[in-house]
């Protein structure tokens, strides 16, 4: 199975990146995956840069652990700093088209992180295959229309079925 990850953790400062790169070293080092060269690889792939913690193109973590490691490291590292942090990190599935994205903000002493998964990745026209609207772009009340063909799309067709999923979480920040 072929899975990209990316992870964008952008902190204060470099002190601070580094801290957070060394915290999410210790959780995925603390995870029993069913895979064991899954966390190892993703670890392998944490890089600081200037005051971000960057994973870049990682095939590492598969679904499960892309949806729990990295809210988990979120929540931890967000008490380092008390001004800037912020988080995009995206999962993406060569083999089934399965995505996920989570992004994170701290606004002042509140963490909020919003989660997107897609079963089935973008939305496309059922008909011509042309892609319509990314699944982290998609919105419920929209009417979508295939830019190819000219029809308007069933929701649900759009995604094979199965629509995305957002899920947002707000917690202080001790």
């Amino acid at each position: 199975m072929e899975t990209y990850n990316n992870l964008r953790m952008t902190m204060e400062n470099r002190a601070q990146a580094i801290e957070a790169a060394k915290i999410i070293t210790e959780f995925a080092s603390r995870r029993t995956p069913e895979f064991p060269n899954e966390l190892k690889n993703f670890v392998a792939c944490i890089k600081v840069k200037r005051n971000k913690v960057i994973v870049d193109d990682s095939c590492s973590l598969l679904e499960t652990a892309f949806l729990e490691l990295i809210p988990e490291v979120i929540k931890a590292c967000a008490p380092l700093t008390s001004k800037k942090y912020e988080v995009i990190a995206w999962y993406y599935s060569c083999n089934c088209g399965y995505e996920a994205s989570i992004e994170a903000k701290r606004d002042a002493d509140t963490l909020n992180i919003k989660t997107i998964v897609s079963e089935n990745g973008d939305g496309s026209c059922p008909e011509c295959g042309k892609q319509v609207v990314c699944y982290d772009e998609y919105d419920p009340a929209e009417t979508y229309y295939c830019p190819e063909c000219g029809d308007e799309l069933d929701h649900l067709e759009m995604f094979d079925g199965v629509l995305p999923v957002v899920t947002l979480e707000s917690s202080r920040i001790a």
